[in-house]
């Protein structure tokens, strides 16, 4: 599925989110999430610094994959066609 130009509204929403949860800060482990919510901490991390996630499966990865581009476009801006590239 192709990603859709993300809407500003949706971007800010997931930006304040990502802050009042606390994603993004200094905390390296996040426990407790669903694996949409933990590409969505990690996405919003790697607004900061560079990120490792590891994912206990090559399904977990795929999906995670996926999510994680997702969250990174909509957070970060970053086009399409760059976030195959930026998120391996």
């Amino acid at each position: 599925m192709p990603l859709a130009a993300t809407s500003l509204t949706l971007s800010s929403i997931l930006k304040t989110t990502a802050g009042r949860a606390g994603f993004g800060s200094a905390s390296p482990v996040v426990t407790g999430l669903s694996p949409a919510a933990q590409a969505f901490a990690a996405a919003a991390a790697a607004a900061t610094a560079p990120v490792v996630f590891v994912v206990p499966s090559d399904a977990g990865a795929e999906q995670t994959t996926a999510d994680a581009r997702f969250f990174c476009g909509a957070l970060l801006g970053i086009p399409e066609s760059e976030l195959a590239r930026t998120v391996l």
